[in-house]
């Protein structure tokens, strides 16, 4: 009965289980502090904050089985691939954070741009959620489509969190343009 109790209460507690909630990046900065202000200090935290959240998100198992997957239609071939490559990880873990490595650049700070750092946040775990959900797809026996993109590419777009990072790239490039 107690176990009972628990379950039910535990599910009325808010945010318990809903998909919002999942955090891949968590930096430990104020949420409202804006990229650009941050120190030199402060923005390495974040983009180790970033790489963490990538390695966390592509983790290498996924990454493997979503590989055999994608490349050897026979399930047992795929799951011995798939097991060969988890064995492997240690190779695929300097990839995947050379990624999160290239995330923090690519969200280094926009002049001008009031992108707060809790949104920078929310939306790279959207994003990595998004992706993660997309590599779980395929698995042995029943494989990624041949024209499946990129395993690692994270889609910023497709994110509603990510519209002011996007919003501060857009201007960014506009003012880069000669005319």
């Amino acid at each position: 009965m107690r176990v009972l109790a628990l379950i039910v209460l535990v599910s009325f507690l808010p945010g318990c289980g809903e998909e919002g909630d999942v955090r891949f990046v968590e930096s430990g900065l104020p949420a409202t502090a804006t990229m650009a202000e941050l120190s030199g200090e402060d923005a390495q935290v974040m983009c180790e904050a970033i790489v963490d959240g990538t390695l966390a998100a592509l983790e290498p198992g996924l990454l493997c089985r979503h590989l055999a997957a994608s490349r050897f239609p026979d399930q047992q071939i795929c799951q011995d691939a798939a097991l060969e490559c988890q064995q492997n990880a240690w190779r695929v873990t300097p990839i995947v954070a050379l990624i999160g490595d290239s995330i923090c650049r690519s969200t280094r700070p926009v002049q001008g741009c009031d992108v707060t750092v809790g949104q920078l946040e929310a939306c790279l775990d959207d994003a990595f959620l998004a992706r993660q959900r997309k590599l779980q797809a395929a698995t042995c026996g029943r494989p990624a489509p041949p024209d499946a993109e990129d395993p690692l590419a994270l889609d910023l777009a497709g994110q509603p969190a990510c519209a002011p990072l996007l919003a501060c790239k857009r201007a960014q490039s506009e003012e880069s343009e000669p005319f």
